[in-house]
């Protein structure tokens, strides 16, 4: 039950960064065991942080 809940709320903070990345591209990510204890903005502020990061995003991309 909580893989699911990690699952459905990293998949509505990602909706927000969907088309910011770049034209087919394809994007995995991947839930630690920890992140069942963050919340939904631990979960934006890290892939946001992520994305930035490896270059996908700008910094002022970052929701």
């Amino acid at each position: 039950m909580t893989r699911s809940r990690v699952a459905r709320r990293l998949r509505h903070v990602a909706r927000n960064h969907v088309e910011q990345l770049p034209e087919g591209s394809l994007t995995v990510v991947r839930a630690l065991p920890a992140s069942r204890n963050a919340s939904s903005g631990d979960l934006e502020r890290d892939l946001s942080f992520t994305l930035t990061k490896l270059g996908v995003l700008s910094a002022g991309d970052a929701a």
